[in-house]
C-alpha cells in the first residue's frame, strides 16, 4: 500500500523564465515481500532554480523512517542484520536538462537528469551512504499517419549507483537496487533479476536498465471544434 501527498509551486516568485520552484512531499508505504515486511514513512522539501527553459538545479532536505520486520529465517544475511527501525536523514541535490515539450506524449527532444542523495554523516540519522540516479530519455519523430498523429521512436535508460560511507561497511538492504517487474524490466518477475541467496533477491549497489520503444497511436478522441 502507498499513500502520498505532494505540493508543487513551479514559479514561486512569478519570474516566468528564470524561476524559483518549491515542492513539498510526504509519503507512507507498506511492502509485504517474500523476504520481509518493510514500512517507509518520509517527507522532503525541495527548492529548484531554473536557468532558461531547459536547465534546472534542485536542492532540499529529506527524512525517512524505515522499518524492516519479520525477515524470512533463511533470508539474506545482509537483510537479517538490518532488522528493526532506522532513521535516514540527509540532503538531495539534483540537476536536469529537459527539452521535451509534452511530457505526457513526447514527440521529440530529450531529458537528462541526475539526482544525488547524501544520507547520514553531518545530517545525523542511523545510516551513512550516498546514491546517484541518472536518467536519460531521447525521442525521435518518425512520421505522421493520415490523421496527423505521430509515430515516435524512444530510447530510455537509467543508471543507479550507491556507496556506503561513515560507519557503514555496505549499502543497507532496504536501500539496495532491484530490477524486474513493471517499472524497471517488463517480462521479469518483481525483483527477479540479479543474484540471489537461498532463493531470495540480493539486489545490488548498482543497477542499469534501458529500453527502445516504438510509440504509435491506437485510439483517438475527438476534440471539440476540430
Amino acid at each position: 500500500s502507498t499513500y502520498s501527498l505532494s505540493f508543487s509551486e513551479p514559479d514561486l516568485f512569478l519570474d516566468h523564465i528564470d524561476r524559483i520552484a518549491f515542492g513539498l512531499s510526504a509519503y507512507n508505504t507498506h511492502l509485504r515481500l517474500s523476504t520481509h515486511e518493510e514500512r517507509r514513512t518520509g517527507a522532503s522539501v525541495r527548492f529548484a532554480r531554473h536557468f532558461g527553459r531547459d536547465f534546472s538545479i534542485s536542492l532540499g532536505p529529506e527524512s525517512t523512517r524505515v522499518e524492516v520486520r519479520s525477515p524470512a529465517s533463511n533470508g539474506p544475511a545482509i537483510l537479517l542484520e538490518d532488522e528493526g527501525k532506522k532513521q535516514l536523514t540527509g540532503l538531495s541535490l539534483g540537476f536536469s536538462y529537459n527539452t521535451i515539450a509534452d511530457p505526457f506524449s513526447p514527440v521529440d527532444g530529450g531529458r537528462i537528469s541526475l539526482n544525488n542523495r547524501f544520507i547520514g554523516g553531518a545530517f545525523g540519522g542511523d545510516m551513512d551512504f550516498h546514491t546517484s540516479d541518472l536518467r536519460l530519455e531521447k525521442y525521435f519523430p518518425l512520421w505522421n499517419d493520415s490523421r496527423g498523429r505521430h509515430w515516435v521512436f524512444g530510447a530510455i535508460g537509467r543508471l543507479r549507483v550507491g556507496h556506503e560511507s561513515g560507519d557503514n561497511d555496505r549499502l543497507p538492504y532496504s536501500e539496495r537496487f532491484f530490477l524486474g517487474g513493471h517499472g524497471t524490466m517488463r517480462g521479469f518477475s518483481y525483483r527477479g533479476i540479479g543474484d540471489r541467496e537461498n532463493g531470495f533477491a540480493l539486489g545490488g549497489e548498482a543497477a542499469w536498465n534501458s529500453s527502445l520503444e516504438l510509440r504509435f497511436p491506437v485510439v483517438s478522441t475527438k476534440v471539440r471544434g476540430s
